[in-house]
């Protein structure tokens, strides 16, 4: 039995895309204003803005990314879910739903591994305890693969686009 939503139909839908589309906008400022990623493509001979006014502007409202994500991202899941609710067995898109809804849960387990691995959440926990949590052995070893939670992170999130896109399309059909 489908979940009764404040936006019910396909409304509620197209409002779960929507906000799918600004939480993948957040989550790309929130890649190109990571140090890693930019270290990534430095390592890789390509051109890094890191010494632009522009870039430097952009850079520092990282942490805001963050949050902006983090928001967006919760009320993108909330939305989708009221929509859809758990797929029931009569759903005639169950399969669909249910790839859609474990890519969406590796999703945001690893944006929340990638962000306690983020220089973001570092200097909240420094500001916190009063002390670098880079102190810790576990931690630093943790902060020091933060390129590997963004590849997971990535993967996770392109296979939720890629069902979700094979389900509605970009846009869907009223």
């Amino acid at each position: 039995m489908y979940i009764l939503s404040v936006a019910p139909g396909i409304f509620g839908e197209r409002i779960a895309i929507i906000l799918g589309f600004i939480t993948l906008a957040a989550l790309l400022a929130i890649l190109a204003s990571c140090r890693s990623c930019m270290s990534l493509l430095k390592f890789l001979r390509i051109k890094v803005p890191f010494d632009s006014k522009p870039y430097q502007v952009f850079y520092k409202y990282h942490n805001y990314y963050w949050w902006a994500f983090g928001y967006i991202l919760v009320v993108h899941a909330y939305m989708a879910f009221v929509h859809t609710g758990i797929p029931a067995a009569d759903d005639p898109d169950a399969g669909v739903h249910w790839i859609i809804l474990w890519f969406g849960i590796g999703s945001m387990v690893s944006a929340a591994v990638t962000l306690a691995s983020c220089r973001s959440l570092m200097f909240l926990i420094n500001l916190l305890k009063g002390k670098s949590p880079l102190t810790n052995k576990f931690y630093r070893g943790f902060f020091n693969i933060h390129g590997y939670y963004w590849l997971v992170l990535i993967l996770a999130a392109a296979g939720h686009i890629a069902a979700a896109f094979s389900h509605t399309g970009v846009w869907p059909a009223g």
